[in-house]
């Protein structure tokens, strides 16, 4: 589990404790690599996240609240996952969450 003490907590919502919520917020940020990754920054959108998780936008700003949170936890869950660590998105959701 990587250590996050350099960025300010925020509140988490209950539902992200859950299975499921964890489970959620790592599928979203595996699409938002797929969509960072084909159509690079200028072309990075939470509307382009959303679709290619088959959300709606709502659903993704419910787990991050901007493009800006959304791509600090892409980068940290995509740093954890080069080391080979498994990321607890606990303390993730903890860092990016409203």
């Amino acid at each position: 589990m990587i250590k996050i003490d350099t960025f300010d907590t925020m509140q988490i919502k209950k539902s992200f404790t859950t299975l499921k919520g964890q489970e959620r917020v790592k599928q979203i940020l595996k699409n938002a690599e797929i969509v960072f990754l084909t159509k690079g920054y200028s072309g990075f959108s939470m509307r382009g996240v959303a679709a290619q998780s088959n959300i709606s936008l709502s659903t993704l700003q419910h787990y991050f609240q901007n493009k800006d949170s959304l791509l600090k936890a892409m980068t940290l869950h995509s740093r954890a996952s080069s080391e080979g660590k498994e990321l607890n998105a606990t303390p993730l959701l903890q860092v990016f969450l409203i």
